[in-house]
């Protein structure tokens, strides 16, 4: 089964889309970005345990991403923000 999606997705651009998944920008800037929570099915609760469990103070996050893997990344700064794209570091909490 893997070797047949595997394969299906090297040759279809819109089968690869829809068995790959990408991070998601779920909270920004001091907004939480509802339907892109609505569409991973991330409750604004969750997001806030991500906060906590990073211990990160509230008012320093400028964003939290839903990664592919299913871990949260808390950004504590637009150049963290910035640095942590370029350089794919960020801290993950489950």
């Amino acid at each position: 089964m893997q070797y047949v999606m595997a394969k299906l997705a090297t040759r279809s651009k819109r089968v690869n889309q829809l068995i790959k998944s990408t991070p998601a920008l779920l909270y920004y800037d001091g907004t939480y970005l509802e339907e892109t929570m609505r569409r991973e099915r991330v409750l604004e609760i969750e997001v806030l345990q991500a906060i906590r469990s990073s211990g990160t103070d509230f008012d320093q996050v400028e964003a939290v991403v839903l990664e592919t893997d299913g871990t949260f990344s808390v950004l504590t700064s637009t150049d963290t923000v910035l640095r942590n794209v370029q350089t794919k570091k960020t801290t993950r909490f489950r």
